[in-house]
Parts: structure tokens; sequence; C-alpha cells
């Protein structure tokens, strides 16, 4: 090293906020690297990058040659005339009574993106859904969505849905498509077999059907001597039902009161991002972060520790997070309860401390102990300080646990203690609440999914029936299941998709999409939710429930959803009133009943100690190099990874796009000798996988953690071969799946594969873009931002601009940072609501992505145990704005009510608008991007924008479309008539549009508080966003930095 270079060591000051470890390096703020990578943004290739990439696929021409002899024809060509194709418009003969062209309808119906179905409102234009949004009426959700629920509509239009029945021939394995008649033809017969003879049959499902679907299949399976219910879902936490079961005797998993905790504790349950019901916690988690500075002094905020071996939205929401190890979640929870009940002698149930059940399992597990073994910062004073944290809050704070990252061969265990701690506490009846859970029905949970298997390799299974369940893809490869599958003479597969299980099907049974079928759900005890069709099957599909009334010679599926309803639901709720009043009703809300019992009804069980006896007295050693699978908030299970909203969506974290790999800590990585987008093969118990490396700060340097639902293998063109699939090397135990914990070996193979990250796309240079402080900070001074250097926000800022005066309504926005949680809703919400395009992987390596709206992820902080804050980034719509002022053609211009606008059709693609954008949040349509919406996927645009073409610059206009729509109403829009996309799917209500120059309204009171800052401020561009400063809510002198 020179001198030079240590006198540059010395003097270098690390930022406070970092995208990247390499911010953290002298060299990297270089002039010749910052150099670098100004030239570095916007993407630029030489002319021999272009002849290896632009040959046409058909006549193998390069473009330079192309140019060449077409030279010619082009100058001939310009005095021809060109003409658009004929397009014929053809009208309504007879026109629908509830259709009026260019005017929306909406309907409420249930998402069933996932497990938790929250209520949505869906927009139908001229007969198809073209937007989702929450149901603002639903108790689950209250208006928001999350990102897979918003790209569900686009699953609708997927041109690889299967259209006809298919059959396979078993002597020579090919398949062909049907129809209804013929595949019932061949069908009917064998299972009035079945029934005579008594025949084994099994359905396995994905547990996820609701009353009337339950009963359906009920009364399907008794006209068999032989036949049951399996279902599974693989990301349910099946050990919480389970330990639920043995603790309490209600096998149900819990609603949790996250808005009534005021501690928080999470062991690896990713309740943000992926667990049980996201949007539900994400706004109760968000009720207790929001923050008036106008109280300051008197401020109140939730406390959220996280202990996890994975790094996700959760974990980067918290105050204090702690990477551990996986199995680590279990030792802790035992430390808690031995300073609890054993030093401490605490507990709201006082026989729990006499229990000698209790007292033995406990004396082993030490704070002193549990801490020198699992090595967590701060020891056992961090593990003292909690406990008496959370029992100065008891019966205000909750402990939760049980995403697949914590699912080792420990998790009953780990759930047994959480109950345990729970009702040690006092939270049982009320931040852990039974009365509105749903019980479990039937055989359900993997250890059943086992016996299914051992039945169907023993050759006792007759026919099996699959429905809403990929298990050939989503089981681990030591369960077996496809070896046992072979020896069922009968396989039915229900199916949208062709997926992996349908592919070894004797018959795929082509299934509708929930948006054109009737159906219910039953997300808590006390509420019941109506899925009704919005349109018309698109293709000859049925639905499961319609297959098996056919079957069974019954009434329509509508008919017997009503009659379901009648005899159940009405009776429980309106058994006074008119059940076709009480039907139209709910369709009208989309739901029946509260979603929560009454307070005199609300069940308190009380602890049973004997359940302890199945915890292990001694815990198995952790590997020395752990592996831990967890959950995208983009895929989750898979199920969606054909949806190219989805597979685009940047992961919150990483900031990755369309492949999944193995996140390493940056200690580890070099230990390893290995760097980002290195190759490894990554061995378990003799299975292996190749993945890209991705160096992430904040992981346990034991541990290697990655997401699961990738590397599908028949999921159709879109998610075929995106990514690597780690199902493979999950574990099936026998207690349960194994998806952490396991030990992992890694080998370097020399390989490169670039991943497609969208964080290093713009450089910071330290600007004053973020900041975060601590509440005992904001109770001190909420306008900390003040006084930051250098400065974030100025009270005045000089100016030669001429000031211009917005006579009439003028919009602006404020995003609250102690809100959001980077779940990326509001990136699909635009996506959906403005036609924005997917590029594809190569494009965003490109940096040409065109997401409107982008999320930064910011690091604080050592790369051991950084904090993280997420900063929603959009078009600023500034008052003084640059790109304006470059454009030579006028085609970004500022309106009368603060918009800034793009005019497509004024467009010449100079890009002088993108270079001059301090914010970097203009894209340009590289490519006629719209031609890859194929076959019906063009349905889902919206005809309320226009449909960008190449050559073209867009960016955010604050949903102009939908202002426009208000002001034909009335001419003066009052105060929350106007919700752009993201502000309405904002799960956690982050985000606040409105009037600005009414100062009554909510967005200008939020412009005003003294957290408040604007970006790039000392710029002068005057923006319309306005930030809320993060707000931590850290233990005094427990600061990660």
């Amino acid at each position: 090293m020179t001198d030079q270079k240590k006198q540059d060591d010395t003097n270098f000051t690390p930022p406070r906020h970092w995208v990247g470890p390499e911010e953290l390096t002298s060299d990297y703020w270089s002039e010749a690297h910052v150099r670098e990578k100004r030239g570095q943004e916007f993407f630029e290739k030489p002319v021999e990058w272009l002849e290896t990439t632009d040959k046409s696929p058909s006549s193998g021409m390069l473009r330079r040659e192309f140019l060449t002899l077409m030279g010619a024809s082009m100058a001939m060509a310009g005095f021809a005339c060109a003409r658009r194709p004929v397009n014929k418009i053809i009208p309504y003969v007879v026109k629908p009574e509830e259709i009026v062209p260019g005017v929306a309808e909406y309907y409420a119906t249930t998402c069933t993106g996932c497990a938790a179905n929250c209520g949505v409102v869906a927009k139908n234009r001229e007969g198809r859904p073209i937007k989702l949004e929450g149901n603002p009426e639903h108790p689950l959700n209250r208006g928001a969505l999350c990102a897979r629920g918003q790209a569900s509509l686009l699953s609708l239009y997927d041109p690889d849905r299967l259209r006809f029945p298919l059959v396979r021939s078993r002597q020579t394995g090919s398949r062909k498509e049907s129809t209804w008649d013929v595949v019932d033809r061949a069908l009917l017969p064998k299972i009035s077999e079945l029934r005579s003879k008594g025949g084994s049959v099994r359905l396995l499902t994905g547990g996820r059907g609701g009353p009337s679907t339950r009963r359906l299949t009920t009364e399907f399976l008794k006209s068999f001597r032989d036949a049951a219910e399996v279902g599974w879902d693989p990301l349910e936490p099946e050990e919480i039902w389970q330990a639920s079961e043995a603790v309490f005797g209600i096998p149900s998993i819990p609603s949790y009161r996250f808005a009534d905790a005021e501690v928080i504790v999470s062991l690896g349950a990713d309740f943000l991002g992926t667990w049980l019901s996201p949007v539900e916690h994400s706004k109760d988690w968000s009720f207790r972060r929001k923050l008036d500075s106008a109280r300051a002094q008197n401020a109140e905020m939730s406390k959220f520790i996280c202990f996890e071996s994975a790094f996700t939205i959760t974990g980067a929401n918290a105050d204090e997070r702690y990477p551990i190890r996986p199995g680590d979640e279990l030792r802790i929870a035992l430390a808690l309860a031995h300073e609890l009940i054993i030093v401490r002698k605490n507990s709201v149930e006082p026989q729990l401390l006499k229990d000698s059940r209790v007292q033995s399992l406990l004396q082993a597990y030490s704070v002193d102990a549990v801490s020198a073994e699992t090595g967590i910062q701060q020891g056992p004073a961090l593990v003292r300080q909690l406990a008496e944290l959370l029992w100065s809050a008891r019966g205000r704070c909750l402990i939760v646990a049980g995403s697949p990252h914590s699912r080792t061969a420990d998790s009953l265990s780990l759930q047994i203690l959480i109950h345990f701690l729970n009702s040690v506490l006092g939270n049982i009846g009320k931040t852990v609440d039974f009365s509105s859970a749903n019980p479990v029905r039937g055989r359900r949970g993997f250890p059943e999914v086992r016996k299914l298997i051992e039945e169907m390799r023993a050759g006792k299974v007759d026919a099996l029936l699959i429905h809403g369940s990929n298990p050939a893809y989503s089981l681990p490869a030591d369960a077996g299941f496809v070896d046992a599958l072979k020896k069922v003479p009968l396989v039915l597969v229900f199916s949208e998709q062709d997926d992996e299980t349908a592919r070894l099907a004797d018959y795929v049974l082509a299934a509708s999409h929930p948006l054109e079928s009737w159906g219910d759900a039953q997300p808590k005890q006390e509420l019941y939710s109506i899925q009704q069709p919005l349109i018309s099957p698109m293709h000859s599909t049925l639905t499961f429930e319609e297959v098996l009334l056919k079957w069974m010679k019954g009434p329509s599926w509508h008919e017997y959803l009503r009659a379901t309803w009648r005899e159940s639901v009405h009776r429980k709720f309106a058994p006074g009133k008119s059940f076709d009043d009480f039907w139209e009703n709910g369709l009208k809300n989309g739901f029946a009943g509260a979603g929560e019992a009454e307070s005199s009804t609300k069940t308190m069980p009380r602890f049973r100690p004997i359940s302890l006896s199945s915890v292990p007295v001694k815990l198995p050693a952790v590997p020395s190099l752990s592996l831990a699978l967890y959950a995208k908030v983009s895929l989750e299970d898979g199920s969606g990874a054909n949806n190219p909203w989805l597979q685009e969506l940047p992961d919150p974290i990483t900031a990755v796009t369309w492949d999944n790999y193995l996140n390493l800590a940056p200690d580890l990585a070099r230990k390893l000798g290995v760097a980002e987008n290195d190759v490894v093969e990554a061995s378990v118990a003799g299975r292996s996988v190749r993945i890209p490396v991705h160096v992430q700060p904040g992981m346990h340097p034991s541990v290697v953690a990655g997401a699961l639902g990738y590397g599908r293998r028949a999921a159709g063109k879109i998610g075929d071969g995106a990514g690597v699939d780690l199902f493979a090397l999950a574990h099936a135990g026998s207690a349960g799946i194994q998806y952490s914990g396991m030990e992992v070996t890694l080998r370097k193979t020399g390989e490169v594969y670039q991943l497609a990250s969208t964080q290093w796309h713009t450089l910071t240079e330290n600007r004053p873009i973020i900041n975060d402080i601590t509440l005992a900070e904001f109770r001190k001074d909420p306008g900390i931002a003040d006084h930051t250097d250098p400065h974030l926000r100025l009270k005045k800022v000089p100016t030669i601009w001429p000031l211009h005066e917005y006579k009439g309504q003028r919009w602006g926005m404020t995003i609250d940072l102690n809100s959001c949680t980077g779940c990326g809703a509001c990136v699909i919400a635009c996506q959906a609501e403005n036609n924005v395009p997917v590029v594809g992987r190569d494009q965003v390596r490109n940096s040409r992505q065109m997401h409107w709206i982008r999320i930064d992820r910011y690091y604080s902080g050592a790369p051991a145990h950084p904090e993280v804050v997420f900063q929603p980034m959009l078009c600023q719509h500034c008052e003084n704005a640059p790109c304006e002022t470059v454009c030579p053609v006028l085609a970004t211009v500022h309106n009368d009510e603060g918009l800034n606008l793009q005019v497509y059709n004024r467009c010449v693609g100079t890009r002088y608008c993108q270079n001059n954008c301090p914010y970097k949040v203009r894209r340009f349509n590289f490519f006629d991007h719209w031609k890859s919406y194929e076959g019906t996927m063009n349905l889902a645009w919206n005809p309320d924008v226009t449909v960008r073409n190449r050559g073209v610059m867009e960016k955010c206009t604050f949903c102009t479309q939908r202002i426009r729509g208000a002001r034909e109403v009335t001419k003066k829009i009052p105060d929350g008539e106007v919700q752009t996309a993201c502000q309405q799917t904002c799960p956690t209500r982050a985000i606040l549009f409105g009037d600005i120059n009414d100062l009554k309204s909510r967005v200008a009171k939020s412009r005003a508080d003294a957290r408040a800052f604007r970006v790039l401020e000392v710029q002068n561009t005057r923006p319309s966003i306005s930030y809320l400063t993060k707000v931590r809510n850290k233990v005094p002198n427990n600061d990660h930095e």
C-alpha cells in the first residue's frame, strides 16, 4: 500500500447511509471510480456488442449489414404512403343493460393469491377485469392489497393457461387435448366402478377451500367406501396448529393482534412479508408506528425486536435485528423462559412457576449458556433486557415464530415454547386470540401427506385426485412423491396450469381462474367472503366444484353455493331476514360477518405443562454452515412463477429480479473466496444444485439463505428455468418438512452468472437523500432533519427562478418512511394501473427496467449488523423541474395543477430529460415492449392510459387519469376523493396524496410535519413529494453503528 493510499484511507469517512458494502471503502469514492460509475449510469455498448446481440433470428443478418443494404430502399420508401392496418369496430347488436362503454363497474370478490383470502374490489371495463384493489369494507385487509394480490389479475390473461382438458396415455406417455364430453365418458365408468367395488380414493388439496367447497368434497367422498381428503400447503406453518392442539387442545392457528402489542418479538416470523396474513399484519403493525410531531415529547411507538436467519422485510423494519442460525430460535425462547420463570419468578399463570416439568426443562438453558452457544451480539445483557421489557408489557406484548427459515427439525418444540411464553406473559386472549381462528379439519399437514405417500407406494390407493396443489414440485425430493405416484392406477389433476404434477397425471382437468368462478372463503371463524365471477370463462374450463357436482348429478355450483350460505351463513348472521336480500348484500359487500368474536366469547385457554415433555432437554448441535430457505414476497411457493409482474418485482432487500441466489455474509464470502455473481454448488445430504451468490450484509457468518419458489420446470414460458429449485434441498422429516437448519457445503464452480439487480443503477455520491433517527431523538427534537450535515432539509432555498402561483388545486404527496415496509405492493399496483411493461432479465441487467416506482434500500451501521431504510422513489413532480428545461420539443411540461406531464406524441427520444433528472426516475422505451404481451395478455391493459411505443420517455403521472375522472364529476375534488394506485394498495397507509393548496387536507398537514423533508432540496428542484423521517424505537446505548 502506498503512502498516498494510506493517507486516503486515514482521511476517509464512510457515509452514514450506504447501498452496498463497497461504499464503505475509500476506493469506491475515488475520483476515478466515481467517474466510472457515472459513465455506467446509462447503458451504452460498442458496435461490436450490438453485432453479437442484434442478429436477426430468421435471416441471420446483422444490424449493421441490414442498415447498409436497406439504405437505398429506405430513401425510395420515403416516397410511399404508410397506412395503419384496418381495424373494424364491432358495435353491440343488443347492448348489455349493465355495460356503458367507457364507464367502469366495480364488483367485490375474494383474492386467492395466498391463503389469507383478502377482500378485493375488481374494476371492470367492457366486461373484463382490468384492476384489483383491496376492499375498503373488508375487515381483514381494509382496502389494502399485497403485490401478489395485485399481480393475480395478470394470471387471468396468462396465455399459457390450460384451454382444454388433457389426456395422457400411460403406454406412450403422449398427451393430447380433449373435450369435457370425452373426458366424462372415460371417467364416469371408472368412478362408478370405484364406488361399486369399494376402491380407495384420495383427494389431495391445497387446504384453501371455503365452507361450500369443504361441504361439497365431504359429500363427494362419502359416496365412496374408502375415501379421504388430505390438505397440505407447503408454506403453511402447520407446527403452529399442531402446537396449539398439544398445548391448549385447540387445533388452529390463532389470530395475532399486532395493533394491540406494545412490544413485539419475532423469532423468524416474516409477518410483514409472507407469514399467514401479511396485509392484515402490516396494517396492524403500522398502527403503532404513526407519529405526530405536534405531540413529540409524549410520543409512544411499539418496540419491535427480530431474530432471524434470513434477511426479510420484517427484519429490515425491526427496531433491532439480530442475525442468528436456524435452530437458535428455540434456544433464545428457552433462555427467555429461563430468565422469566427461573430467575425472575414472573408468570401471569402462577401454576407454571411451581410445575416440576417446567423447572426441569428450563434449568439447563440459562441466559449465559444460551448466549455463549448462539454468539448473539451483546449476549446475556440483551436477553435479560428483553425479558424485562416483555414483562413490563405483559398482556400487551407478542412473541411469534414460524416462517420457512425458522422451520427446523425442532419447529414443533419452538411453537410450544412460543405458546408457553405468551401464556407466561398473559398474552393469550389478548394479543393471541383463538376465538376468531378457524379450527383445522380432517387430515392435514405433512405427516398426513407422508401417510398418503406410503399408501401410494404400497399400492393401496386406486385413484388420486389433486386440486390446488403441486406436490411434484413443492415436496422435497426425499419425500418420494413422484415415484409413489407411478403406482396409482388413476391420477386426476385439477389445474389452471400444465404444471409439474399435471405432467404426471392421466387426466388434467382444466380449471377456471378464480376471477372466472364462484366460490367462498372463511378467513376467520366469524368472517365469510364471497368470490364471484368477473368474466365468463375464456377457455373450455370448469371449476373443481363444477366437475364434482356434474359427476354427482347435482345442481349448478352457483345454486349449491347459495344453498350452503342459506343453511349456514344466513342462519348464523341474519336468521330473521330474507335470504335473497342477505345474499345480494353479501355480493355487494363481498363478505358477511365482522371477523371479530365478541369480547365475552373470546377463548382464553390455559397452558398444559405436559406439552413441554416433547421439547428436548438437550438440543442438537448446529451445523458449522447451515442452510436457511425462505419465501419471497413475490413468488412465495412458486405458484405465481409464470407471472412476469412478480418475476420482475425487485426483491426488497437485494433488489434482484428474475432469479434466486444464495445470500452469504461478507465475511463468509471472503472466507470461501467467492464474490457477487459467482456460481457455487450447494450440497445437502447428497442433493446438489448450482446457484449464484449474492453477498448480503446482515447475514450470520455461519448461514447461507436461498429463496423458494424458483426453478420451475413446467410453469410456462415466463417461469420455466427462472432461478433454481431449492425445494429439492429441503428435508422431508417424520414430523414435518425441514426447510432450514440442514448442513450445507459450498463448492466454487468457477462459473459466473450476472444477477439482474436494480439497486446499483444510480449513484448517490453521499448526497442528502435519506434520514433516520431514534425515538429519543424525535422526542427531544422532532425536526432534527433540519440539522443534518449535509443539510437534508432547508427552510429557505435562494432561487433566481420565478415562483409560479397555483391558484386552483395543486397535487402533492407525502410518504412516511416510518410506515413503509418496502413490500413492493405499490410497484405492482402502479404497473397494473399505468400499463407499465415488463422488459425481461437482460434489459434489467442493462439498467432499462420500466417501473415508475423504485423502492431504494439504504443501509446504515456496520455490515455485520446493518439497519435498513426503504424509500419509494418516483417522479417528484418538481416545481423547478430540471427535465423540463432541457427538452427540445416541450414533451415534458408543467400544468396548472403542479403535475409534471409527459406528452408522448411530442417526445422524440433525446433522453436529455432522463440525463438531467437528479432522481433518476424517468424511463425510456428502447423497444416496443407492448408487443411481448402475447394473446390474451393485452386484455389486462387499462384503456384509460396510453400504451407507449418505442422511443418514448415515460414516468409517474400521479395517476392523472384518476384525477381527470374525478374532475368529470366535480370541479373541485374533495380531499381523499382521488387516490393514486400506490396509495390505494399500500398495506400500511404510508402514502398520502391530495391538494397541498388546501391547508386542511391530510397531505398538507403531513407536509407541515416537523419530520417532513424533500429529497435533494438543496438542488432547488422544489419537489411535490415530501418524506417523513424514519424513527426507530431503539434501546438506549444499543446502536448497531
